[in-house]
């Protein structure tokens, strides 16, 4: 394929975001699955936002960000972001821009790293939380509803 061949770049961030949606058409809502929060209201809205949430993401952060990040993550960070009226993109591109500043300037670039550390400390606990929150939602379901196994 020749690069006049190749689809644009707006129609393969749609693709891969068509391609999320569907995924998580398939993936049930709740503790069990990670898919904690749901935007209220009329669903075809809340659709349309995750939509163009993702699409925007894509555009601004870029497409192998967008292919390489767990749907569920995705998800869930752009329905907190509208939840907390934040720019899903934006958040993104200040996140890494504002290490990036931090960590090249000598002065300050042994700080921003103990400030990246920490939100990896806050990630373990956060899968620590919720692995504990995942068994205990297990053992509350009935007998005939839990995960067998073979």
């Amino acid at each position: 394929m020749t690069a006049t061949q190749q689809p644009d770049y707006s129609a393969q961030i749609a693709a891969v975001v068509d391609a999320k949606l569907l995924e998580l058409a398939t993936i049930p809502v709740g503790v069990l699955s990670g898919r904690r929060l749901e935007l209220g209201g009329d669903k075809a809205k809340a659709g349309d936002y995750l939509r163009r949430a993702m699409i925007d993401v894509g555009e601004r952060v870029g497409l192998h960000f967008l292919e390489m990040t767990p749907v569920i993550a995705l998800e869930q960070f752009c329905i907190t972001a509208a939840l907390k009226d934040h720019d899903v993109a934006g958040l993104l591109k200040s996140l890494i821009n504002s290490f990036m500043v931090g960590y090249l300037t000598p002065e300050t670039s042994d700080r921003a790293f103990a400030h990246l550390e920490g939100l990896e400390d806050i990630r373990t606990r956060v899968a620590t939380h919720r692995a504990k929150q995942t068994l205990q939602a297990l053992a509350e379901l009935p007998i005939s509803a839990a995960p067998t196994q073979h």
